[in-house]
């Protein structure tokens, strides 16, 4: 699919995360307001970058746009039956092994045997250095972030939710991913979190930046220097996380 073949799910300009003037909301009893008109229009062809300090907000509207979480208020149009999802924090906490795991996830995405096989495929090439009989439960936080990766863009997912992809991944692995979700990026919608700067040098990249509960647009280029996340330029508000590693909506 090129980046002007629009797939059933969405038609060319749809505005993806709103339906309404006001755009999503989000507000949490005890934070308050998190997102405040937040609009996104996401297409193949097209990935949006967000960055921005920590407890910005970014890990909720993520998982808004997975479907693991609702807004407050506006509403989510769009969004495909299967979303492939990895977490800022991948929950390695299946005692299966690695391989029946990522057979289970790409069968829940849909794919056959080609996808399973792709996403062992996506784990050599990202360094992973466990064993594929070995339970996910006792992979390192580099290996289980790769397995995570590896069973959410081998399958046949038409919307891909990336929050933090480049935790715990050395140089090589990093080069990787990038050169995956730089052909992932032109058949399905992509949205990455990133605060390492990486995310914003892929190709035909949209940055945006989440600061104080909206949307603004960003540079994109060459690596960058990662976003400062001190205590000076923190957030006040750090919203629960989720955990789930991939969203059937059907």
């Amino acid at each position: 699919m090129s980046a002007h073949q629009w797939p059933a799910w969405m038609a060319a300009g749809d505005t993806f995360l709103t339906d309404t003037p006001t755009g999503v909301r989000k507000r949490y009893r005890r934070v308050g307001e998190v997102l405040t008109n937040v609009g996104l229009t996401l297409a193949p062809g097209a990935p949006v970058v967000v960055v921005g300090a920590n407890g910005s907000g970014k890990s909720t509207l993520l998982r808004i746009a997975a479907g693991c979480s609702a807004p407050t208020a506006g509403t989510v149009t769009g969004r495909p039956p299967v979303v492939g999802y990895v977490p800022a924090q991948f929950p390695a906490s299946s005692r299966l092994s690695v391989r029946t795991y990522l057979r289970h996830m790409t069968a829940i995405h849909g794919g056959g045997a080609n996808a399973a096989e792709d996403s062992t495929a996506l784990l050599e090439d990202l360094g992973f250095s466990g064993s594929l009989d070995g339970p996910v439960v006792e992979l390192s936080t580099g290996n289980a972030q790769k397995v995570g990766l590896a069973q959410a863009l081998s399958g046949p997912a038409p919307l891909v939710v990336l929050d933090e992809p480049f935790t715990g991944l050395d140089d090589a692995a990093a080069d990787a991913l990038c050169c995956r979700l730089d052909e992932t990026t032109t058949a399905v919608a992509v949205l990455i979190a990133d605060h390492s700067g990486r995310a914003l040098a892929l190709p035909r990249v949209l940055g945006r930046r989440l600061h104080h509960g909206t949307l603004h647009h960003e540079r994109t280029g060459p690596h960058r220097t990662p976003i400062a996340t001190s205590s000076s330029t923190r957030a006040t508000h750090a919203p629960p996380r989720t955990a789930p590693t991939s969203r059937n909506t059907r």
